[in-house]
């Protein structure tokens, strides 16, 4: 099996932090949001669009060499800032689509990236927000919201297994999908006993995919094991025991998620978010 040593990825997340790579996702895409709220152009829309999710990489990776170095209340709001502006991004791209009527792929976010941050939302309990984005999951299962893969029948293994967490949580019913290395998880989900095994091949098949184009590529999916931790939160929501498994990808700081965090607003992004909400039908009217 391949090893997992998340001191690794910590390292390699703290060698974005020179000038260089602070001038392109941080000090860059603040001066242009800035310039954004002063123009209220909607021809900037995209480009707002794109340097919020360039603040939310830089809180990903702040939020990882924190948790990693022993801090972890700010390291937690820092995943949780990445984790809400992602969600407000993809939600302003969804309603793009709709604005389109499905004229307007949506392009900018890969197939993976909506169920990565439905399995983080549940990994972080977030059970009076979910039902947004799990309700888009499942009646995007039909258009192309969410990207051709997803509207078709080459849904990816990855996508129908943290669907099928979500429909498990919400009480409503699953879909017959391929879950491909994910099967044994459902396989197992009466037998406490096959659930430990079916969660240890989980961990590695996790950690085999932590590589180019590989389910863990990026970061902090590939520290961060949502879709195990959200398998977690699923099973204690619905009064289900599940086995703690001792595997090197569980036995980091990064499975201690917070029962609650909060954090402050950064106003800058916070008065874009709003810009952004307002311009967009004038933004797609002008396409």
């Amino acid at each position: 099996m391949k090893s997992f040593k998340f001191e690794k990825i910590v390292r390699a997340c703290e060698k974005w932090f020179n000038e260089a790579c602070k001038a392109w996702m941080w000090d860059g895409p603040r001066a242009d949001l800035a310039e954004f709220l002063r123009s209220a152009s909607p021809t900037d829309f995209g480009k707002a669009l794109t340097r919020i999710g360039q603040l939310a990489a830089w809180h990903s990776r702040t939020g990882c060499v924190s948790i990693g170095n022993g801090k972890a209340v700010e390291g937690w709001q820092e995943m949780r800032r990445f984790l809400d502006h992602e969600l407000w991004s993809l939600r302003i791209r969804c309603e793009r689509v709709r604005l389109t009527g499905g004229g307007t792929r949506n392009t900018a976010d890969p197939t993976r990236k909506p169920f990565h941050l439905l399995a983080m939302q549940m990994a972080f309990r977030d059970w009076e927000t979910i039902a947004q984005l799990g309700k888009t999951v499942i009646e995007s299962r039909n258009n192309i919201m969410l990207g051709h893969s997803w509207g078709s029948e080459e849904r990816e293994a990855f996508s129908c297994y943290v669907c099928e967490l979500y429909t498990r949580c919400a009480g409503t019913d699953g879909f017959p999908d391929d879950f491909g290395p994910y099967e044994g998880i459902l396989a197992a989900w009466s037998n406490t006993a096959q659930m430990a095994d079916a969660i240890h091949a989980l961990c590695d098949y996790h950690v085999k995919q932590i590589k180019a184009d590989g389910e863990f590529e990026h970061n902090p999916h590939d520290i961060f094991p949502s879709e195990i931790l959200a398998l977690y939160r699923v099973r204690e929501k619905l009064g289900l025991e599940t086995p703690w498994v001792n595997h090197p990808l569980l036995d980091t700081p990064f499975t201690q998620v917070p029962e609650k965090i909060t954090y402050e607003p950064d106003p800058l992004v916070v008065q874009a978010m709003d810009l952004v909400t307002k311009l967009l039908p004038e933004a797609v009217a002008k396409r």
